[in-house]
């Protein structure tokens, strides 16, 4: 079974946190975006994962780091790369979490498990590539794709995910990051540690194994990255990505870049990969 994933043909407003990486490569919650739909594709079964797009070398280059037994193939369209074996479609800025359980016991031809927001993509299905590729191929809006299904004569069958829902501003990336470690991608240790390193936490929270935390109120919603100091602050709704450093500081819905510095502030901040703030 294979994946395609489409990289272009939506709009996404993630600045200043995509200059130099593709937002597919973000943080999210204990991982990346893109890690989270491959650990979700790779427990159903996906063997195989189709790029289509373009300027992806920063992708390739991290799939064949973090991924080096996944099959990687680049197309020119979603319905090129369908193949005969069964595919699933989705873009990549689609964050989501799938109970497998009812995909593996469906007879559908067609599955399609819909966005929480109303006209954005959700991620779907087909049991055969070739099926895939004539219906695909008749839509550029994958809202579409169910009826199409429908009247292609597919079997087609619609299922709840735990979320489904696209990362597409930085309110989005947030709300995935809450949604995701709320749906238990957070750190099982968290509070016990918290005990020994003399910090507080308000589950869920994720804190990366190299990530220091002292004298601080981390949570809910909080995901900090490797390497990423964070001292004396209090932290709520916030993404801080690996090599930042917060200090003296309270913060809600915020995002501090790689290797940002924040000391002294009380405020939502979006900080820049590499940018300091201090009194």
């Amino acid at each position: 079974m294979k994946a395609i994933l489409q990289f272009t043909g939506y709009e996404v407003d993630l600045r200043p946190f995509i200059t130099d990486r593709h937002p597919a490569l973000l943080p999210l919650a204990n991982s990346t975006l893109l890690d989270h739909t491959l650990a979700e594709l790779t427990e159903a079964g996906v063997k195989e994962l189709v790029l289509v797009g373009s300027n992806l070398g920063l992708v390739v280059a991290w799939l064949a780091a973090e991924w080096p037994g996944l099959r990687v193939v680049v197309a020119s369209s979603m319905a090129a790369g369908a193949g005969e074996t069964a595919v699933f479609f989705l873009t990549a800025h689609t964050a989501f979490d799938i109970r497998w359980a009812s995909f593996a016991a469906s007879k559908a031809d067609f599955i399609h498990w819909p966005s929480e927001r109303t006209g954005t993509a959700g991620v779907y299905w087909f049991r055969s590539g070739k099926q895939a590729a004539r219906v695909v191929g008749e839509t550029a809006v994958w809202q579409n794709l169910p009826q199409l299904a429908a009247v292609a004569g597919l079997r087609v069958e619609q299922l709840t995910p735990d979320f489904c829902a696209p990362v597409d501003s930085i309110a989005t990336w947030l709300h995935a990051n809450e949604r995701l470690l709320g749906l238990g991608f957070a750190s099982e240790d968290a509070i016990e540690r918290g005990y020994g390193e003399e910090f507080t936490v308000l589950p869920p929270v994720f804190v990366a194994e190299t990530a220091v935390v002292e004298k601080a109120v981390i949570g809910p919603f909080v995901a900090i990255g490797s390497d990423a100091v964070v001292r004396e602050s209090v932290l709520t709704n916030c993404i801080v990505d690996a090599n930042a450093q917060v200090e003296n500081a309270v913060l809600d819905r915020s995002i501090v870049g790689r290797g940002g510095v924040i000391n002294g502030r009380k405020r939502t901040v979006l900080l820049n990969d590499g940018e300091e703030i201090g009194d």
